[in-house]
C-alpha cells in the first residue's frame, strides 16, 4: 500500500509540476514584450483616456509615440494588446512605426496594466471607439482622424476586427492570432495533455469566461462583424501551430472576407506570440500600412 501511495503521490506531483510549468509558459506567450528601444529621435508621452461608465469614470493608461519624422496630422496606428497583457505588448512595432512617420498610440484595456475598471466584456471591445473619439477630440495629439489603423494581437485582434472594423475612420485593421467564432473555439474538445488543452486550462485559471451564451458569443466573435460590409482593409497574421487560437480560425476569417494572398501572412511555426519572428511581422505590417493607410 505504501508503494502504491508513493506512486500516486509522484504521479500527482509530476502532473502538478507539468501544469504549473505549462501555465507559466502560456502566460509568457500572452504577455511577451520586447525591451524598449533607446533612440533619441523617438519621443514617448504617457496620458490617460477617461471612459464614462454607468457607475463611474475610469481611466485607461495610454502612451503616444512620435519621432522627428512624424509630420503634423500624421496617420495614427493604435496598438491593442491581448488578454492579461498591457500597452507594452507588440513593442517591436511601436517605435519602428514612428520612424516610418506614423503616430503610434498604445493603451491598456480596462482591468489590465495600470488601467482602471474591471476586465468586463463587451466593454473591453467597445472601448476602442471611445479611444478613437478621445484622440480625435484632443487637438494636441496632432493625428489625421481619417487615417487610422488598429493593430491587435489575440484579444486585441478581436477588438480590431469587431468594432474598429466597422468604424469609418479606421482604414486598416491588422489581426494577429485572431479568433473567428469564440464559442466554437472554446467548446472544441482538446486532446488531453496537449498544448491546446493546457492553454485552455490557463485561460480558465486567469478567469477568462470560456462558456458563452449565443448573445455573448455574438459580441465577442469577429465572425459576426466581418459578415457586415465595410470599406476597412483587413490583413491577418497567424501561425499554423498556434495553441491558443487554432489555425482554422484564421482560415475561416480569410474565407469569410475572401481575402487575396497579399492580405495575409502565414507562419508554419510561431505559436501564439511569434517569438523571434518579430522582424518578419514588422516588415509586413509596414508594407501594409504604407499601402492602405
Amino acid at each position: 500500500m505504501m508503494i502504491i501511495s508513493l506512486v500516486w503521490f509522484l504521479v500527482i506531483l509530476g502532473l502538478s509540476c507539468l501544469l504549473v510549468g505549462l501555465a507559466v509558459y502560456v502566460y509568457c506567450l500572452s504577455t511577451y514584450t520586447t525591451k524598449p528601444y533607446h533612440c533619441e529621435v523617438v519621443r514617448e508621452e504617457s496620458f490617460k483616456i477617461p471612459i464614462e461608465t454607468e457607475k463611474e469614470t475610469i481611466e485607461l493608461d495610454a502612451k503616444i509615440l512620435k519621432s522627428i519624422y512624424t509630420p503634423t496630422d500624421a496617420p495614427c496606428v493604435i496598438v491593442c494588446h491581448g488578454w492579461m497583457s498591457d500597452l507594452r505588448a507588440l513593442r517591436y512595432l511601436q517605435e519602428p512605426l514612428t520612424l516610418q512617420g506614423y503616430t503610434v498610440v498604445a493603451y491598456s484595456s480596462r482591468g489590465h496594466g495600470k488601467s482602471g475598471g474591471r476586465r468586463e466584456f463587451p466593454a473591453i471591445y467597445e472601448d476602442i471607439i471611445k479611444v478613437i473619439d478621445y484622440l480625435q477630440e484632443q487637438n494636441q495629439f496632432g493625428i489625421d482622424p481619417n487615417r487610422i489603423a488598429v493593430v491587435g494581437h489575440s484579444m486585441g485582434a478581436s477588438i480590431a476586427l469587431n468594432h474598429a472594423y466597422l468604424d469609418e475612420r479606421v482604414k486598416v485593421v491588422v489581426g494577429i492570432s485572431a479568433m473567428h467564432n469564440v464559442k466554437e473555439s472554446f467548446e472544441r474538445k482538446k486532446k488531453i495533455f496537449s498544448l491546446p488543452f493546457w492553454a485552455k486550462v490557463w485561460l480558465k485559471l486567469t478567469r477568462l469566461q470560456t462558456k458563452l451564451t449565443d448573445e455573448e458569443n455574438h459580441y465577442a466573435s469577429p465572425r459576426f462583424y466581418l459578415e457586415q460590409p465595410s470599406n476597412t482593409e483587413v490583413v491577418l497574421i497567424h501561425a499554423k501551430n498556434d495553441p491558443l487560437v487554432e489555425f482554422d480560425n484564421f482560415q475561416k476569417n480569410v474565407e469569410l472576407l475572401n481575402l487575396p494572398e497579399d492580405h495575409f501572412l502565414i507562419f508554419d511555426k510561431g505559436g501564439h506570440s511569434f517569438f523571434h519572428q518579430e522582424g518578419m511581422i514588422l516588415s509586413q505590417v509596414i508594407k501594409w500600412l504604407n499601402k492602405y493607410l
